[in-house]
């Protein structure tokens, strides 16, 4: 692990009274690591910024240059002994190993570490060479600011040209910011007068800590030039004081957002485990038509390995029409409450390569109105499905495929009242009582019948 950190930026170390940062050889190879080296690296650095890649990918090779400008960039300041700025090839023996244990499965993928390999951010933010070095100049900020509030006095002071590397890139950056430039248009990003807004506490701070470690010494920024150095020394003083100033400003700023809570921000994306994927939820407007409703990975800076991608998934709830409360569902009969929710809670495993699931739905609209009510009917859609796979090579998905009946159910409920009820028992009762009395009548009527020709016979 030692000499893989060493693969990302080759310096001397520190003296313990904060002596000048010479950077190494600069080493643009790939790391190449085991799990374990990788674990253990990530632990020893508070920042840990990672291009996953792979060689064949256009976006991987389109992001290459401005990636290798930004690792070029850090290897001259202070604060890479702090940070790891590099890449992972994923084709390569070790690679390819430790991205599967990562769910790297889309190319190339950036993810942030700061002390756990089991916890990530993903760097969802332009990946130009500028906007990259505006993203690591900000979080070097944070993790070394926060990792000196965690050290004992003594210990501070090799981190003295780090603050101050970092010092001065922040402010250039977050310069350019202020002149509109270095505009990132990603979902995510903030605007420029947001990211100003977003970090003037952090500035603020840099700021107070320059003035206050030059006036603590006698000397003013506006007098340096007395001094004989011209503009250089000017510079060079700021570089040192800033630094020095910075440390004794974190001496006792020992309060503040610490231990469990920063813990619990940091470790908000648990990603690489084995049930790794995506939740989705929301609403689609569609028409009475036949449609259908595809579910995929796409991207517009990624390339996909299809092999690795998996469309298993478990449906928590699935249904067509506006979504009824559970007071309205208990109104329905039972045979269609059982079709509005036929999907919920099943789940569906794709168990080979390249596996495609498809469900195909098809929905009834339903109208329920309870007896002669004069309120509004309840308007519903029952459902019906069929699920099966396919593979073939492509990307693989998710297919929900659904047919809309033209015909609608009308269900009308009634319930009969008891005046009714007696009526028709009456009813019923007295239609008895009459086929009894003509039953009655045609036997005996019948009886008499016999009997006469009985008689009639005998006087013969």
């Amino acid at each position: 692990a030692a000499a893989a950190a060493t693969a990302v930026a080759t310096e001397t170390p520190p003296s313990d009274d904060g002596a000048v940062y010479v950077p190494g050889p600069f080493n643009a190879e790939p790391l190449d690591l085991t799990e374990a080296e990788f674990e253990e690296m990530v632990h020893a650095k508070p920042l840990v910024f990672i291009n996953y890649y792979a060689p064949w990918c256009y976006w991987s090779n389109k992001l290459a240059p401005d990636w290798m400008a930004v690792m070029k960039r850090l290897h001259q300041r202070a604060y890479s002994q702090s940070v790891v700025f590099a890449r992972i090839d994923c084709t390569t023996e070790k690679g390819r190993v430790l991205c599967q244990q990562q769910a790297v499965h889309a190319f190339p993928s950036v993810r942030i570490y700061r002390g756990s390999i089991h916890a990530y951010e993903p760097y969802e933010f332009g990946r130009e060479e500028n906007l990259l070095w505006l993203h690591l100049v900000k979080l070097a900020a944070e993790v070394v600011i926060s990792t000196l509030k965690e050290l004992p006095n003594d210990d501070r002071r090799p981190f003295q040209e780090q603050v101050s590397h970092i010092s001065q890139d922040l402010k250039l950056v977050m310069e350019r910011r202020e002149q509109g430039l270095d505009e990132d248009w990603s979902e995510d990003a903030l605007s420029a007068e947001e990211e100003v807004e977003e970090d003037s506490g952090l500035l603020k701070s840099i700021d107070e800590a320059v003035r206050a470690i030059t006036n603590s010494k006698g000397v003013r920024p506006g007098e340096l030039h007395a001094l004989g150095g011209g503009d250089e020394t000017e510079r060079t003083l700021l570089e040192e004081r800033s630094s020095s100033l910075v440390l004794g400003l974190i001496t006792n700023e020992r309060q503040g957002v610490g231990g469990d809570a920063e813990q619990e921000m940091l470790e908000a994306m648990p990603g690489a485990n084995a049930h790794e994927g995506c939740v989705l939820f929301g609403y689609v407007d569609v028409s009475r038509a036949p449609g259908t409703l595809h579910v995929a990975p796409h991207s517009a800076r990624h390339s996909f390995d299809f092999s690795k991608v998996n469309v298993s998934h478990h449906i928590d709830h699935l249904s067509f029409g506006l979504e009824l409360p559970a007071k309205a569902r208990t109104r329905l009969p039972a045979e269609v409450q059982a079709k509005l929710l036929g999907l919920d809670g099943r789940e569906f495993a794709a168990l080979e390569t390249h596996q495609t699931l498809e469900h195909h739905v098809n929905v009834m609209p339903t109208s329920f109105r309870a007896g002669s009510s004069v309120s509004s009917p309840i308007e519903t859609y029952q459902f019906t499905s069929t699920s099966h796979s396919r593979t073939k090579d492509a990307l693989p998905s998710l297919i929900v495929s659904y047919d809309v009946s033209p015909i609608q159910v009308r269900i009308t409920a009634t319930h009969q009242p008891l005046s009714e009820f007696l009526i028709n028992l009456c009813a019923i009762v007295g239609g008895a009582f009459a086929i009894f009395g003509i039953l009655d009548a045609v036997v005996f009527e019948g009886g008499n019948i016999v009997k006469k020709k009985m008689g009639i016979g005998k006087q013969f």
